[in-house]
């Protein structure tokens, strides 16, 4: 009953926004076309160690979920400037 309203209320906010068709291509974020926001990262990152945590529970047996998934972002936080 909730989803169903979060759901509606969401396409109602999206289809004011976009028209009827909804979102039909790329938006501007951050005031740039084709921006890769912080939302896009996180969730390929976490893709990659739900992928990863799936090979090394076929390959080895064994695999715990958060703890690959957490060095994942550690990775990923790796990646990010540090200029500060």
């Amino acid at each position: 009953m909730l989803w169903e309203r979060a759901s509606s209320s969401w396409t109602r906010t999206n289809r004011g926004l976009y028209g009827p068709r909804g979102v039909t291509g790329y938006i501007p974020a951050y005031g740039r076309l084709r921006a890769i926001t912080d939302d896009a990262q996180m969730t390929l990152w976490t893709v990659g160690g739900l992928i990863r945590a799936l090979v090394r529970s076929v390959e080895k047996g064994i695999c715990h979920l958060p703890t690959v998934v957490w060095h994942t972002y550690l990775r990923w936080l790796s990646t990010q400037s540090m200029n500060g």
